[in-house]
């Protein structure tokens, strides 16, 4: 069974189009935004790493009179045997203490391709159990590890937040986004990776016969 996350080229999944990350022929999540101080992050590249690995490079502006923004972020998607997975290492080069409020808002879906192809919305009403959700059949459940962050439930939207404090020299901070893992009553657990037929942007998947991202 194939399986996807598709996002833009900055790494964000917007639920535009096919964006969003895939299970079969149904979507589990729509969006993925991730936002520090609520704003976005400003991107600056995206590098591929092989088939299995893309990083979006951002920066971040604090309050400084410098220019030029010392605090940059690096969004890592990963797929890997354990699905997709997400960490947010993020650095500062400034002579202060600086305080950061991360934040990652996930809506999750149960849509069928052929209906986000057309633009409608989820096929049916969808529950959302903590961290768990069905989509497809009452047997099929997706499930997302949160890692470290708190989490903020709101309808099918899953808001999850870090607080971050960052010293001269510390080095920096990594936060994890754990894999994100679909399963049915029968036939085990299906990891969800990126689709090869993405019409833009990075991709990454973890199957058999992985593509270039």
């Amino acid at each position: 069974m194939s399986s996807g996350a598709w996002a833009d080229d900055h790494g964000q999944i917007r639920g535009v189009g096919a964006q969003g990350i895939h299970c079969g022929d149904d979507r589990v999540v729509s969006h993925a935004v991730l936002m520090v101080d609520g704003k976005e992050p400003e991107w600056v590249s995206t590098q591929v790493h092989g088939a299995h690995s893309v990083d979006y490079v951002h920066f971040v502006r604090v309050q400084s009179s410098a220019a030029d923004p010392l605090v940059h972020l690096i969004r890592k998607r990963t797929a890997d045997a354990a699905g997709i997975s997400e960490s947010i290492h993020i650095e500062s080069a400034q002579d202060f203490l600086v305080h950061l409020e991360v934040e990652c808002s996930i809506t999750v879906d149960n849509t069928p391709m052929e209906k986000v192809k057309s633009g409608n919305a989820a096929a049916s009403e969808l529950t959302v159990d903590g961290l768990e959700w069905n989509w497809c059949t009452a047997e099929t459940r997706a499930r997302l590890d949160a890692g470290s962050a708190a989490t903020h439930f709101a309808g099918d939207t899953i808001r999850l937040t870090w607080s971050v404090e960052l010293g001269p020299g510390d080095g920096g901070a990594s936060l994890a986004l754990e894999p994100l893992r679909c399963r049915r009553a029968h036939g085990g657990t299906q990891h969800l990776p990126s689709r090869s037929s993405t019409p833009r942007g990075p991709q990454t998947r973890s199957t058999d016969e992985p593509l270039c991202l």
